[in-house]
């Protein structure tokens, strides 16, 4: 085999290659970030937790890519207090759900399970969004309720139904002109019931 055959499939390979390699990459949403241990020590680098394609996958492990390497890391949510991407916070908590079917409530710190939630607004009543796929392969997220210095995290929606009146209506008895907005569908957000809340509690506090 002549050399020039030899040096055009070396060639071949080495492009086939860098090509898989580069539509690898491009499978995953790695943006710059960094992971935090369980013991606390920060981890810097490119972090992932979505591969793309055909079927979006939410990713069981959390990705990072450390400056230098050359192989990525694999860290699961047991692992993890949480991880950030660009401006997005992460968290992992480990959280046990109670059994009733329609009022999906996460105690957090309790069971065995480890579920990661982003960070959507921080406040007196903070939002968090759990990711799953929905029926036609999406990737979609639903947002809860947690209250500062709390433990339960409470599904603030109910799909195209839009808030969980009823059971707002019980989570919010500290927030009476809340429950009322609610219920007249005067605020239909969760981001709307946030920001009122927390000028709300502001306003309970400052008058003390």
């Amino acid at each position: 085999m002549s050399r020039l055959i030899v040096f055009l499939i070396i060639s071949w390979i080495i492009a086939l290659n860098q090509l898989s390699g580069q539509t690898f990459q491009r499978g995953f949403n790695y943006e710059e970030g960094s992971i935090t241990l369980k013991n606390r020590t920060i981890l810097h680098g490119e972090v992932a937790n979505i591969k793309h394609g055909f079927r979006g996958k939410i990713l069981t492990r959390i990705r990072i890519k450390l400056p230098g390497k050359c192989f990525t890391k694999n860290y699961h949510p047991r692992k993890i207090l949480g991880f950030s991407m660009g401006n997005r916070q992460f968290v992992s908590w480990r959280v046990k759900r109670n059994n009733n079917l329609f009022r999906e409530i996460y105690t957090i710190h309790a069971g065995k399970q480890y579920q990661i939630f982003e960070l959507h607004k921080e406040g007196h009543l903070s939002i968090y969004l759990k990711y799953f796929i929905d029926e036609d392969l999406h990737i979609r997220s639903v947002p809860f309720f947690l209250k500062k210095d709390e433990i339960l995290l409470v599904r603030a929606t109910q799909g195209i139904f839009g808030l969980k009146q009823n059971m707002l209506s019980d989570y919010f008895a500290d927030c009476p002109p809340l429950i009322k907005l609610i219920r007249e569908r005067k605020i239909t957000t969760p981001e709307e019931v946030a920001i009122f809340y927390n000028n709300y509690i502001d306003e309970q506090l400052h008058s003390k």
